[in-house]
């Protein structure tokens, strides 16, 4: 990841993180969340590599990925992060305006 272009992209954040499921040991992808100021706030804007197995032992070909990530499992996730962030936007602003006064 390049980030001497995140400043003229207007990127102040990003987070990086191996995704993975709780009950098994290793990952099965990358994500990166990056955060750009705007006038009105922020935007969000995430990435994932689905299919990118580290420290396990599952073997990164084209049919393991198709059965670890099948067809349906990208509109699975979009529905995931609008929930998710659905519920952060509840109380976020709330949360930041307590702790920096």
């Amino acid at each position: 990841m390049d980030v001497s272009r995140f400043a003229a992209a207007g990127v102040s954040t990003a987070v990086h993180a191996r995704i993975g499921e709780h009950d098994r040991l290793g990952f099965g992808g990358k994500m990166v969340h990056l955060i750009r100021d705007t006038d009105y706030s922020c935007e969000m804007r995430s990435c994932f590599w689905l299919g990118y197995f580290q420290e396990n032992d599952v073997p990164n070909i084209p049919e393991v990925r198709k059965e670890a990530f099948p067809d349906d499992f990208g509109k699975r996730l979009c529905q995931h992060c609008h929930e998710e962030m659905s519920l952060l936007a509840t109380f976020l602003l709330k949360m930041y305006a307590e702790h920096n006064k």
